[in-house]
């Protein structure tokens, strides 16, 4: 039976998977973090809320919430953000919130929870790795 508490889920628009997720995904793999990721976890034909909702959302010990423009406006991503803030709320996930291209105060009331975590900001020209660093020390750290 896997272990879905040291597994991250990675909540985002399809339409920032290439410009932000994917660099994300290459870094975080790279420090050895157990990532869920669509491409890695599922396959056309799957049932998409038996694995991404109940699997992925439902089962992680972590979350990464890449928070943009194209999440504000995406079904499935806001779906999937529903039920990690109820999870969050429960004290069963940690959540990182990444704000790309997106800043605080245009964060719209239904998001406004993740506001009040510790967030990082990016843009188009920022990088991604200082992200990485800071959940593979928490992750190592709750680990150790």
């Amino acid at each position: 039976m896997e272990d879905f508490s040291k597994k991250l889920f990675i909540c985002f628009s399809a339409k920032d998977r290439y410009n932000i997720v994917q660099p994300i995904v290459y870094h975080l793999k790279n420090y050895g973090v157990n990532v869920w990721y669509d491409r890695y976890e599922m396959v056309m034909g799957d049932d998409r809320f038996k694995k991404n909702i109940e699997e992925g959302a439902g089962k992680c010990g972590y979350a990464l919430i890449v928070l943009s423009p194209n999440t504000i406006n995406s079904v499935c991503a806001t779906e999937e953000i529903n039920i990690l803030k109820s999870r969050y709320y429960k004290k069963e996930i940690i959540v990182f919130p990444v704000l790309y291209e997106l800043k605080p105060c245009d964060i719209p009331p239904k998001f406004g929870w993740i506001s009040n975590l510790i967030f990082k900001e990016v843009n188009r020209t920022t990088g991604t790795l200082e992200i990485c660093n800071h959940i593979a020390c928490k992750i190592t750290n709750d680990m150790i």
